[in-house]
Formats: C-alpha cells, sequence, structure tokens
C-alpha cells in the first residue's frame, strides 16, 4: 500500500518506550515520518541520537545515511528491535530485500509485547514479496493480520501476493475486503485495477471490465498507469471477442504511451481476427521491434506468420514458422502450418518432413496429409 501510511506508522512507533512526545522539544510530525528533535545538550553519541538522525536522513530520502546512522544505534543497543527495523525499511528503499529479510526477523527476535509487530510482519511479508518468495509473504501478512484484523495495507499487499502466486480467488477476496472496509482515492485505484488482472486471469473477463471501466471513469489522467489499462481491458474485449472494442482500447493505449509493445502486439492480433491482415502484420512488426524482453515473442511470430498466410506471402509465413519452432521444437501446429505453405509454393519435400513431424507430435490432419499428397 502507500509509503506514507507505512513510514508514519512505522516511524513514529520508533520512538524509545516510555519516551513522552513533547511538542517543540520532543518530536515533528513531518508528511513523511517523525523527526525527532533533541536539545544540543543531549548527549552527542547516544542511541537516541543515531536513531533521531536516521530519521532525518530517512526523511531526506538519504536512506544509506540512515543505515550508517542505524548501524551506530544498533552498535550502542545491539538488541532493540525497532533499530533493527527502521533499517530494514532504509534497505528496503535501497532495494537490498536479503538485508531488509534479515533485519526485520532481527527485529522480530528482540521484540517485545509492546512493539508494533504487525508492521514487523507486514514489512517482511512485503520484503520477501519483492524477493519473489509469495509464499513466505503471505504467511508473514496472515501474522500481520492475526494481530490486527483491521490492518487493512496487509490485506492489499497478500492480495497482491497471492495474484502472483496464481491464487485468483483469494486476490480477490482479498481486494474485495480492502475495498468494502476502506475509502477508495486516487492513491488507492491500484486495488481496483489489480483485482481486474486478478478476475481476468481467472476467466472473469466481464467482471474485469467492470473493474477497468470503473477505473478508467474514476482515475483516469492520460498517465502510463491509464495505459496499463486500456491495455488490459483491451485484452478483456479480445477474450469476450469484442474485437473493434479491443482496437479501441489498445489505440488509447499507444497513444498514451507509443512504446507498449504489449498494446501493439493486442491490436495486431485483433485486427487479425478482423481479417484486416495488412493492419495486423503492421502492428506485429511494431511490438517486435519496441519489445526487448521477448513478451510472447513466439505468439507474435505465430501470428504474423498466419496473417503473411492470409495474404499469400508464403515465404514471409515459412520464416515466421520457422522462428516459432526455434523457441519451442515440439509446436506441433507450426510444423503442420509450415508444411502447408511449403506444400504452396512447391516445397513437397520440406512440406513432407513438417507433416511427418507433426503427425508424429499428435496432430491427425498431418497424418491425413502424409497419406495424401506424400
Amino acid at each position: 500500500m502507500k509509503k506514507r501510511t507505512t513510514i508514519i506508522g512505522a516511524l513514529v512507533s520508533l520512538l524509545p518506550l516510555g519516551q513522552p512526545m513533547v511538542i517543540g522539544i520532543g518530536a515533528v510530525l513531518t508528511s513523511s515520518a517523525v523527526v525527532l528533535v533533541t536539545p544540543e545538550k543531549a548527549q552527542a553519541e547516544s542511541y537516541d541520537f543515531y536513531v533521531n538522525r536516521g530519521l532525518d536522513k530517512y526523511d531526506a530520502g538519504d536512506y544509506s545515511g540512515a543505515i550508517g546512522a542505524y548501524n551506530k544505534a544498533i552498535k550502542i543497543n545491539p538488541k532493540n528491535a525497532r533499530a533493527y527495523f527502521a533499517r530494514g525499511l532504509s534497505k528496503y528503499e535501497l532495494k537490498n530485500y536479503a538485508g531488509a529479510i534479515a533485519d526485520y526477523n532481527f527485529s522480530l527476535k528482540y521484540s517485545s509485547r509492546k512493539d508494533p509487530l504487525h508492521l514487523f510482519y507486514h514489512q517482511l511479508g512485503n520484503a520477501r514479496s519483492k524477493s519473489g518468495d509469495y509464499a513466505g509473504a503471505i504467511a508473514d501478512y496472515n501474522k500481520a493480520i492475526k494481530i490486527n484484523p483491521k490492518f487493512w495495507s496487509a490485506y492489499a499487499d497478500r492480495g497482491f501476493a497471492k495474484s502472483f502466486f496464481k491464487d485468483y480467488a483469494g486476490a480477490i477476496a482479498d481486494y474485495n475486503k480492502v475495498i468494502a472496509n476502506t475509502s477508495l482515492k486516487d492513491a488507492d485505484a491500484i486495488l481496483i485495477f489489480s483485482r481486474g488482472i486478478a478476475k481476468s486471469k481467472s476467466g472473469d473477463y466481464a467482471g474485469a471490465l467492470s473493474d477497468y471501466n470503473y477505473y478508467l471513469n474514476n482515475y483516469s489522467k492520460k498517465d502510463s498507469a491509464s495505459s496499463g489499462v486500456y491495455l488490459e481491458r483491451g485484452f478483456a474485449k479480445s477474450q469476450l471477442q469484442d474485437y473493434a472494442g479491443a482496437i479501441a482500447d489498445f489505440t488509447k493505449a499507444i497513444q498514451i504511451d507509443s512504446k507498449n509493445f504489449r498494446a501493439y502486439f493486442g491490436r495486431g492480433f485483433a485486427k487479425s481476427q478482423l481479417e484486416d491482415y495488412a493492419g495486423a502484420i503492421a502492428d506485429f512488426n511494431k511490438s517486435e521491434k519496441s519489445n526487448r524482453n521477448h513478451w510472447k515473442i513466439n505468439h507474435l511470430y505465430f501470428f504474423r506468420a498466419i496473417a503473411k498466410s492470409q495474404l499469400q506471402d508464403h515465404k514471409g509465413a515459412i520464416a515466421d514458422f520457422t522462428k516459432v519452432i526455434q523457441i519451442d521444437s515440439r509446436d506441433k501446429i507450426a510444423y503442420q502450418l509450415r508444411g502447408n505453405s511449403k506444400h504452396l509454393i512447391g516445397e513437397k519435400k520440406g512440406a513432407c518432413a513438417d507433416w511427418r513431424k507433426a503427425s508424429s507430435l499428435g496432430v491427425e490432419e498431418s497424418a491425413n496429409r502424409l497419406k495424401e499428397l506424400c
């Protein structure tokens, strides 16, 4: 959830146990953290001094400096749970998730009943989630929620982890709980979007459309996030065979982000379903050019090959089917269709070889063609 919520809650709790908050002398609450103001006569190298310095540096975005200050505080008091937790927050901001996990575990090891354990487990879950340990993250969020059943941030982050873990029903249940119990503002719109993705992943495309529509009607700012929502709504519309609507959404996504290769791919597929094969090939080409991570690249080559076949560009189709096979040597349909294209340009030997391979992989049509034409 929002960084501000976590930081305010966590850093308020960093005050040493039993220390009063005296306005003007003891503490000042800023927009993103608690900064303790100590008199100059205070001991220069006390535990509190270094914790306060760490908070100052954290609030200023100097996370390395904050870690240095917390290191000194921990050296003075090596069993203070909250100092480890604060250092873990700084490591987390620097994407040192392994280091953050280690510190959060120390905070739990040295914790007492007076410590904000729900925050400790929540942040530990966040670090595990960032590290790809979604099962571990979910276990930590469960503990945070058990301690504080109304800790909605933990439900939301557990939903994200469940979604990555492909427990879409569980993710939707968590999102529903947060949405029902909090007032949704712009910063929380991600919950609506995330629920839409989970619904789409579970096959509820109509439900996903409802969430995407709600997001775009209430939160759309024509930014990169909106581009992603148009993209996902376009895929949902394609699944519902609303190809014209899908093309419109993919086009909006591209207008916001001209390098959105997923949107070009989606629009190319939708165009091919409406038999605009030339337009489909143009979009697939643009997707390939921008697709540095090779996202669904085998699907791109496959659908582009089919579009080329429809335009009688059989050599071009053969080239793309070959790329598909190079990625997945057991793609039986690619062998079948490449054989068909070779047959159409008179390459009987090559066609028969492809049909033979497809037949060995279980394609009955290829077996029939072998009997008839080879």
